[in-house]
């Protein structure tokens, strides 16, 4: 992280900074006043703006000054984010009154004032955090709309409006300015301008004008600069500002009265009675803080004129907000009412002043400013000792030693013999050598512990008595409310009982209550119930017996047993249901079975079965079965297994379910169960693992001999151990922000090119270099070998193809596209094949030294080509996919992507799979160029994509990771790092890695 201050670097030099060297991150800028701006950049260029909090940015004002929408749409539009809360941006876009292409611009344009604004401050701090974006930070329009913005241009910009607003603030100089119109009128004024021009009517301030101009600030003011000079608007004078308020607070109009004052305030900035007046209005319309700071000023100005009755007046109102005050408007109050000498003002005063002085560390004004205050209240000792703790904390021992002893003395005439300890004790530290000090601490100490004996002696009896009356009060209290709660426990299990019939747990409560509680009040109550529920009981089972007909002994156990038959046969039909796996049949009959079958006594071991599934399968499971008896809580039974998993339960069991798996997060989950058969889980992936090597990573990684080895923004090369996490080895090859070229492997070799144009062949082993070679120029893709590893080739940003004899490094050939190179070149034994920014791509014969021939694909190639059976695939920056035909040199067809592509092609068995800077991940057939299917990631561009084991692994720009089927572009699994990822995630030895811009490497078991 880069941190500094706007005093020592220029907001130009920064941002110049971020540009060449091309960084991606969020640089946060704040003000003296604590308000925080974000500018989010990438790749050097400008993207995103917020001013701290995730709040839409106001675009509509520019679209009408840009012509895009009318001003009564707008207005509309605000209407409605009003009562919706809807985004303007978005509402206009939904009606169709404006295009994507409207709000692109229309942003642009508004970030650019917000930052321009910013070059105007040379206050405050900055930091840049290298790939941290804070997404939450944003408003979704910018991030649903691609704004990049170049930051040379922004520069220039930025420091030509530091010249104008140093001309406009010679006129315009707060936004307190109130202008009035002449009886000029303007010749030649655009639409806007002249509608805007008949709005100032020498009320409102240049401040309140900003809300009715449909344009930036810089604008605004021009216009009425120029308008100045023109003689069509001029400046109210002082006394028309006091008229205008005067007549405004009559009407009890305080904001606008309240404009007025603040011009006349700017006017004559040493007229007291103006800053009096506007704060009487500021505190009519509610603004006290605004009000509060134009009374101080008034204090003082009165004060700098001798008007100490005035001063005095005014603080009326502010002392009651003294912790609002600064240390030299207390100060002027302070002074006032000791010349004044109100005693009770002065002292309330004085010990705020006193208490701020501490807090600056001016130890000795503070010690003074109590002093005057102990003047005017001579018998206050506290006052007296924190006076001399600040003379001794100033240093100045010899007035401290003067203030103890003072202290010393009232407290020993007044007998406070422990208070008198303390005070001794802080003169000993300021003498410990005097003998006279250490024979008072000692004397007085042993007065103390006599006259503690004494007391104890005196309390004693009488303690113990009071504890034994609070011991014999509290206890029976505590006892009779035990008893009243289970009394009332008791009573509802009665009520219940007499609409269930079974009055066997109303009865165990009384009965509990006589057990436990049998001193207390409600033991009465108690019997009686129990004596009610009894005789109950016994009247239900007569009338049972008198409903139950006389029915043969021999007929009702042959009854019993058809009844035990035809359970055993329901029985065993819902196990076979449930043995063939419907679950939901089987369910259902057990529950017939409870319902049909209660007198059965088999009946009551039967429970419900319920399977659990999850995704993946084979998750561990641990269940906690809870049950609720007599009000209380209790675990039955713990259960474990994997899923999917069979349990079975009782209707209002509780279940507290774990499921958990190695690279899966646990899910907890607390479940009611009634009647369900079957409840699903989805575990979501996480890392089993991380590690962090470097500061920064934006390059794609590689792997060589069970080693990642990849460049950092911190200018080495690293290769990293995986399994530990940790450095093999790292070497230097450039300096910090540096971009070098992408890494490439061979064997137990690998290659890279420095920004100073220095290949490298490098062993995977220990870091050592076998060659270099000196191509002179920077190069952005990977170094390429050839199949049998003899040649190597790269492409440099100017320009150039350099071939280069792997065997010694040395350069054999070169030769030069008409513009840059960014991507690898493909390579075969005897050819290079390379796309350029010109266009084109070249087909160079290794064997015959020479570009045989080139074809013009009618945009720039960025991306490496993919090789086909007698054939390539290429994409061009427009968007557009093209097969190239080698053997007739010809295009066999061509597909529009729609958007610039940000994936080099893969090919799979489902075809071949392409990203776009929208978040979409195309696939197509590349034998004809249809498209198959396509998947959107998310709204900002993929970042990379990587074939493993038949399947899709792709990481968007947002730190978001996918794990897709390849036939269909289906999720198999998804994780959110949080953290912006600019790389391809790579697989080794069954784990996969991410690299996130901050250099931290999430690892992930490899489980498809």
């Amino acid at each position: 992280m880069l941190k500094g201050d706007l005093s020592s670097f220029s907001l130009g030099e920064i941002f110049q900074s971020l540009a060449i060297n091309n960084h991606t991150g969020t640089l946060k800028i704040t003000s003296p006043d604590h308000t925080v701006k974000l500018i989010y950049f990438v790749q050097g260029d400008i993207h995103r703006f917020s001013h701290g909090v995730p709040e839409e940015l106001r675009i509509g004002e520019v679209l009408v000054r840009l012509g895009n929408i009318a001003v009564e749409d707008l207005e509309e539009a605000y209407a409605r984010e009003q009562r919706k809360g809807t985004s303007v941006g978005m509402s206009l876009l939904k009606k169709g009154l404006i295009t994507k292409e409207d709000v692109v611009a229309a942003l642009k344009t508004t970030i650019q004032e917000e930052i321009y604004t910013l070059f105007l401050s040379d206050a405050g701090d900055f930091e840049f955090a290298i790939d941290d974006c804070p997404d939450e930070l944003f408003d979704d329009l910018q991030k649903n709309a691609s704004v990049s913005i170049n930051t040379n241009s922004v520069i220039m910009e930025g420091l030509r409006r530091i010249d104008e607003w140093s001309l406009i603030h010679t006129k315009i100089a707060t936004f307190d300015e109130i202008f009035a119109r002449t009886d000029i009128r303007p010749d030649e004024l655009e639409e806007l301008d002249a509608a805007f021009l008949d709005k100032i009517d020498a009320v409102r301030p240049v401040s309140e004008l900003f809300k009715e101009y449909y344009g930036t600030q810089f604008e605004l003011c021009k216009l009425l600069l120029d308008c100045l000079d023109a003689g069509l608007v001029r400046f109210l004078t002082s006394d028309e500002c006091v008229e205008g308020a005067t007549q405004r607070t009559r009407h009890k109009q305080y904001k606008v009265a309240a404009h007025y004052l603040r011009f006349a305030t700017q006017l004559k900035p040493d007229e007291p009675i103006f800053q009096r007046n506007l704060a009487e209005a500021l505190a009519g319309c509610y603004q006290e803080e605004g009000s509060r700071e134009a009374y101080a000023h008034a204090a003082q100005l009165y004060y700098n004129q001798g008007d100490l009755k005035e001063v005095a007046a005014i603080g009326e109102t502010l002392t009651p907000v003294l912790h609002h005050l600064t240390l030299r408007e207390i100060d002027v109050l302070f002074n006032a009412y000791l010349q004044l000498e109100d005693a009770k003002k002065a002292i309330l005063v004085g010990n705020q002043l006193a208490s701020l002085l501490q807090k600056e560390g001016e130890f000795d004004r503070a010690a003074e400013t109590l002093e005057a205050v102990v003047e005017l209240n001579p018998d206050d000792l506290n006052l007296l000792i924190e006076i001399g703790t600040l003379f001794q904390k100033s240093e100045d021992f010899d007035r401290s030693t003067t203030c103890f002893e003072s202290v010393a003395d009232s407290l020993e005439k007044d007998k406070k013999y422990r208070e008198l300890l303390k005070i001794l004790r802080l003169l000993q530290r300021l003498h410990p050598k005097s003998v006279e000090l250490k024979q008072r601490v000692s004397a007085t100490h042993a007065l103390i512990k006599r006259i503690e004996q004494k007391k104890k002696r005196r309390v004693t009896t009488a303690g113990i008595a009071s504890i034994v009356l609070v011991v014999i009060s509290v206890v029976p209290i505590v006892y009779e409310i035990k008893a009243r709660e289970f009394f009332n426990y008791a009573h509802r299990m009665e009520q219940i009982s007499m609409v269930s019939t079974d009055f066997t747990k109303a009865k165990q409560a009384y009965e509990e209550l006589l057990k436990s509680f049998s001193f207390s009040t409600k033991i009465a109550d108690a019997e009686v119930a129990l004596e009610r529920i009894s005789q109950i009981e016994k009247e239900h089972i007569s009338n049972l017996r008198e409903d139950i007909p006389k029915v043969a002994p021999k007929q009702i156990e042959r009854e019993r047993e058809e009844r035990h038959a035809r359970f055993t046969a329901r029985l065993r039909q819902a196990r076979e249901t449930q043995s063939a796996g419907n679950f939901k049949a089987a369910n259902r009959l057990f529950r017939d079975v409870l319902r049909e079958f209660p007198s059965v006594p088999e009946s009551r071991t039967i429970q419900l079965p319920l399977r659990i599934t999850a995704h993946p399968k084979n998750s561990d499971v641990t269940i906690f079965v809870t049950t609720t008896s007599h009000a209380v809580e209790k675990v039955i039974k713990t259960t474990k297994g994997r899923s999917p998993y069979v349990h079975h339960y009782r209707p209002g069991d509780i279940l507290d379910i774990s499921l958990s798996r190695s690279g899966y997060e646990t899910i907890r989950k607390q479940i009611n169960l009634n009647d369900q058969f079957e409840i699903h889980f989805e575990l979501d992936r996480k890392p089993i693992g991380s590690f962090q090597p470097t500061v920064g990573s934006h390059q794609n990684v590689t792997s060589s001999r069970g080693r990642l080895i990849f460049p950092s923004r911190d200018g080495y090369l690293y290769a990293i151990d995986p399994k530990k996490g940790s450095v093999q080895w790292k070497r230097i090859i450039g300096r910090f922000g540096d971009r070098p070229s992408d890494v490439s492997a061979h064997h137990d070799e690998i290659y890279i090119s420095t920004i100073v144009g220095e290949v490298t062949a490098i062993s995977t082993l220990n870091g050592k270099s076998r060659w270099i070679a000196k191509v002179g120029e920077p190069v952005y893709g990977a170094p390429a070998t050839s199949t049998n590893g003899k040649w190597l080739a790269v492409g440099t940003i100017r320009g150039s193809i350099v071939l280069i004899d792997n065997e010694s490094g040395k350069i054999v050939d070169r030769f030069s596209a008409e513009n840059g190179i960014v991507a690898t070149p493909l390579m075969t034994n005897d050819w290079i094949i390379v796309g350029s920014k010109d266009n084109s791509v070249y087909f160079y014969s290794i064997r015959s030294r020479k570009v045989l021939y080139t074809m013009d694909l009618g945009a720039d190639v960025s991306l490496p080509l993919t090789a086909l059976s007698g054939s390539l695939l290429a994409c061009t920056d427009n968007g557009i996919v093209r097969r190239l035909d080698l053997k007739n040199r010809s295009i066999s067809w061509s597909f529009e992507l729609g958007k610039r592509p940000t994936t080099p092609i893969l090919l799979s068995k489902a075809g071949a799979h392409i990203g776009t800077t929208e978040g979409r991940l195309v696939t197509f057939d590349p034998k004809n160029g249809r498209m198959t299917h396509e998947r959107v990631l998310g709204n900002r561009p993929l970042a990379g994509a990587m074939l493993h084991e038949g399947v899709l692994y792709v990481t968007v720009t947002n730190g978001d990771l996918f794990a897709l089927d390849p036939s269909s572009n289906a999720t198999l699994w998804s994780f959110s790092s949080g953290v912006p990822t600019l790389c391809a995630p790579i697989a080794l030895d069954g784990k996969l890695y991410m690299n996130n811009a901050n250099g931290r490497f999430l690892v992930f078991e490899i489980l498809e």
